[in-house]
């Protein structure tokens, strides 16, 4: 929709320019019934150079509108270039999240996995230093 009103913008500024320069440059043209054959073979020759100048004109404006349709479609497509890197940044994070949390979860369940295979070795260092404390006499 936006590209729409800036194609139609650009158009609309073409058409107007494209008009502006093809009203005549001199005085208003004079009858071609009153001349004589001198003066309107120099009119048409001007008319001729003024058609061509137009018609020059008319291509040059359309290269432009042509040119400016696809700078908007160019632009349109670099937007829609960063929004699918922006959409693919944020999978990543999304993805990112999802690992973290399923390393943590994992950490904890070695932790756990960890702390039932320490249990027996708690206990044994325990009995050593209970051991250790009591006075020789005592342990025979």
């Amino acid at each position: 929709m936006k590209r729409n009103a800036i194609v139609l913008g650009v158009t609309g500024l073409a058409g107007i320019a494209a008009l502006a320069l093809a009203v005549p440059e001199g005085a208003a043209q004079r009858d071609v019934a009153t001349m004589d054959p001198d003066e309107a073979q120099a009119e048409l020759q001007r008319a001729t150079r003024a058609s061509q100048s137009a018609e020059a004109r008319a291509d040059r404006l359309a290269d432009q509108a042509d040119a400016a349709t696809e700078a908007a479609d160019k632009t349109a497509r670099e937007a829609a270039a960063v929004a699918a890197r922006i959409q693919r940044a944020e999978a990543d994070i999304a993805a990112a999240r999802a690992r973290f949390s399923l390393a943590r979860s994992q950490r904890a369940e070695l932790s756990d996995r960890l702390a039932e295979r320490r249990q027996p070795l708690v206990r044994l260092t325990s009995a050593l230093q209970t051991s250790s404390r009591r006075p020789l006499a005592l342990s025979a």
